[in-house]
């Protein structure tokens, strides 16, 4: 079993404090940057995926297009959130030039302070051995699914972890800088920074249950970011007349209500999302330790991440629960996170070695959980989308040996729209929404979601006359039987 070492004595605390530790802090500041690099440097030619089409490229491409003169983003690709991130890419090509490298470099700050907050906050919470529960947090599938990305969910991971911290530590400037980009991030952002004020209430209420001037106090980092983010809404509001959605928007039906069985489904969904890619194996290692080790339910760790993780999903969860389409898993990263802390700090502090690689093992094992073509998968949410872009290039270019026009062909989301939205090219044309039947040349590839049951269709009355495969992804182009 892992031991907590024991707490300095006074002779201790009064030394000089050990020069390897500002030296121990360089080193970690390094991997993270060389971590952060090497990351940039192998996805540099991967073109926008998944989301990031709507909430890096098209944005950024909207204020670097019209030299920021504007603050709110045109109704065909405004999803109501504080437009931060894609302001944050433009001045990237602004600076340097609109391409794909240029826009995986911007993710290189963003990457470099995740892994070094993530060390730093481990430090804190198991000094002894800090680097096992970092590599533990690092078997997360949701990270790495968008740490490939051009993503503004990386940015508010790394600021996650800074906020933690700036709680924990209590240091309020640095909680205040936090607060203000979440809210200029998105709204999923400010939910996130409630749910940071309320834990360091909790806190509060842990160490001073009767101060009512520290709950004060503990308001004020919350108040600038607060207050940008409410002008920022009434702006918008006042703007648009509209929050968060309209009717004519292209992500209505996913806001659409639901009760009855739909609230029900949704609910198992939830769970699954809450255990899917791994994280199972992260609340069963919670649970393992909570039953095995009963010193551990006394524990203040878990007790505060318990209540971080319960907050979180108040915010972040219970509100999805009522509409029809928000259940992506990259809007559950924070709790994520969080688990998967509180799990290998479990697992380190009172379990065995086993325990703990077993624990390691099964998350990491979420990194390339695949489902059969009939069931949708975040492929956003995991590394394991990777291999398209490989098949993608290839695909394309057996499209242009063969002088078939791209917007003669059909396919689904993600490709549909653009070529220029996906790799900065400046190439107007794209794929449309297929239509069977009407359409001479349909794209499809296994990172396509929710076309399963019109492939039967398609392959009586289409012929495949193009297939590329890596790894575990395949692509095919059909072609209409004439």
């Amino acid at each position: 079993m892992y031991k907590m070492p024991k707490q300095p004595t006074n002779k201790t605390r009064d030394n000089p404090p050990d020069p390897r530790s500002s030296a121990s802090y360089s080193n970690a500041l390094l991997a993270s940057l060389v971590l952060g690099a090497t990351i940039v440097w192998w996805v540099r030619d991967h073109v926008f995926f998944w989301d990031t089409i709507q909430l890096a490229s098209k944005q950024a491409d909207w204020f670097y297009q019209n030299d920021f003169r504007y603050l709110l983003l045109p109704e065909r690709i405004d999803s109501g959130h504080p437009p931060g991130f894609g302001m944050y890419l433009a001045t990237w090509w602004s600076l340097f030039g609109r391409a794909l490298w240029i826009s995986h470099l911007a993710m290189w700050p963003w990457l470099t302070l995740f892994f070094y907050q993530l060390y730093r906050l481990s430090e804190e919470l198991l000094p002894a051995h800090h680097r096992w529960l970092t590599l533990f947090v690092l078997a997360n599938a949701a990270w790495w699914g968008q740490a490939v990305l051009v993503s503004p969910d990386v940015a508010l991971a790394a600021l996650f972890l800074v906020g933690i911290r700036a709680v924990t530590a209590w240091r309020p400037l640095v909680l205040a800088l936090v607060v203000v980009a979440l809210a200029a991030l998105s709204m999923r952002a400010m939910f996130v920074a409630v749910g940071l004020y309320l834990w360091r209430g909790y806190e509060l209420w842990d160490r001073a249950p009767g101060d009512r001037s520290a709950y004060f106090r503990s308001l004020l980092p919350f108040l600038p970011g607060g207050l940008l983010g409410f002008a920022f809404l009434l702006y918008h509001y006042l703007e648009t007349g509209w929050i968060g959605y309209h009717a004519d928007s292209p992500w209505a039906p996913a806001f659409a209500g639901v009760d009855g069985p739909a609230l029900l489904r949704n609910v198992i969904v939830l769970a699954w999302r809450l255990a899917d890619h791994g994280q199972l194996f992260a609340w069963i290692a919670v649970a393992y330790v909570i039953w095995r080790y009963p010193d551990s339910r006394r524990d203040k760790q878990l007790l505060r991440f318990a209540f971080l993780i319960g907050v979180l999903l108040l915010l972040l969860g219970v509100p999805v629960l009522s509409h029809r389409g928000l259940m992506n898993h990259r809007y559950f990263l924070p709790i994520y996170l969080s688990l998967d802390l509180l799990a290998g700090y479990l697992l380190l502090r009172y379990a065995s070695a086993t325990a703990y690689w077993l624990g390691f093992v099964g998350l990491l094992s979420g990194n390339l959980w695949l489902y059969p073509p009939t069931l949708t998968q975040g492929w956003d949410a995991t590394p394991a989308h990777i291999p398209y872009y490989q098949v993608r290039e290839e695909l394309l270019e057996q499209l242009a040996d063969r002088g078939i026009d791209p917007d003669s062909v059909g396919t689904a989301f993600p490709e549909r729209g653009p070529f220029d939205d996906r790799d900065l090219s400046g190439d107007p044309r794209g794929f449309h929404p297929y239509r069977i039947g009407s359409d001479r040349y349909i794209f499809l590839a296994d990172v396509m979601n929710n076309v399963a049951e019109d492939l039967p269709e398609i392959r009586r009355r289409y012929r495949a006359i193009a297939t590329a495969r890596s790894a575990w992804i395949t692509g095919t182009i059909y072609e209409r039987r004439d």
